[in-house]
Formats: structure tokens, C-alpha cells, sequence
């Protein structure tokens, strides 16, 4: 990387990038490999380029993920049908791993778009700002209120079946 036709190399690019992102690999391994120093790599890494190929990267794994994930639950989804359908070759330890796999939050891969904030931060400015009782036309629960996903319905069902449990047993507690 040391030189301009190196530098320019979208092949050894790639590579070094590929190197970084591995978890399995030292740095002290990726910048051996590729001849170059550690200050080197730093500046390299803060290039805006390779900051672009690094986020599109991030971006890619994170797909790649949710389809891993997604695949996963619906593996999930049919070891408990063949358990709930009386299949006695599944375990214990594959129906919790089942159920937790379905519990699990992927809110992380799915970071909110900048619009929808900014819309919110908008409209909850303008209804304040008006200093009546009258909602504004621009209020966040008639515009961006969004249908929840299927997910989101069945933990708001466990939390209700939750919150219903404990009401119960405090009722029962106290009697």
C-alpha cells in the first residue's frame, strides 16, 4: 500500500478490507500479510472511500444476517410444530433453544431512517409550539404511527399475558 498502483488496487483493497473485517485475524496478521505498517493501515481505514466500502460492508453483513436469522426462526417455528404435532425425537434443549431463537430481538440490524425522527421532532415542535389544546394536523401518532409487525404484536402479547399474570398474583397474594 505503499506505493500508488497498490494503493489504487481495488483487488489488495478488498483484501486488506476483508482482513480487517474477519474476526478471526489479528491486526498484527493483516498488516503483516500486506507489507504495510500499522500507522498505514490507520490512514488507509480513514480514507472516505474505504469508510464507504467499510459501511456498505456493515451494511451487507447485516443482511446477511437478518436472512440467516429469518431462516433460522422458521427452523425454529417448525421444530415446535413437529413437537406441538407429538414428535418425541425432539428434546428438551432443541424446544428451549427453539423458543428462545423466537424470543430473540433483531432491532439492532435495523437501525431507523433519519426522516422518521426528524419527522417526529417536527410535529411534536409544532404542537407544542401552538400552545392550544386543539392536536396539530402533523401529530406523530396519526402520521407516523406504523402497523406492528408480527413480531412486535406477539411480544405485546406476551407482555399482556405477563402483566395479566402478575395482576393475578398479586390479587392472590393479597387475599
Amino acid at each position: 500500500m505503499t506505493t500508488a498502483t497498490t494503493a489504487n488496487d481495488d483487488t489488495t483493497r478488498n483484501n486488506v478490507l476483508l482482513d480487517i473485517f474477519a474476526s478471526s485475524k489479528p491486526l498484527e496478521d493483516v498488516v503483516r500479510n500486506h507489507g504495510i505498517t500499522i500507522e498505514q493501515l490507520c490512514d488507509w481505514c480513514e480514507a472516505p472511500d474505504v469508510q464507504e466500502r467499510a459501511q456498505r460492508l456493515l451494511n451487507l453483513c447485516a443482511l446477511r444476517t437478518k436472512l440467516r436469522l429469518a431462516q433460522f426462526r422458521l427452523d425454529a417455528i417448525e421444530t415446535l410444530n413437529r413437537l406441538a404435532r407429538g414428535d418425541t425425537e425432539i428434546t428438551e434443549s432443541q424446544r428451549k433453544s427453539a423458543a428462545q431463537l423466537l424470543r430473540t430481538r433483531d432491532h439492532h440490524l435495523d437501525p431507523e431512517p433519519m426522516t422518521q425522527t426528524t419527522t417526529t421532532t417536527t410535529a411534536t415542535a409544532t404542537a407544542t409550539s401552538t400552545n392550544d389544546d386543539t392536536p396539530s394536523p402533523q401529530s406523530p401518532t396519526t402520521t407516523d404511527h406504523q402497523p406492528p409487525t408480527p413480531l412486535a404484536r406477539i411480544q405485546q402479547q406476551r407482555n399482556a399475558r405477563t402483566r395479566n399474570q402478575r395482576t393475578r398474583y398479586k390479587k392472590r397474594k393479597s387475599a
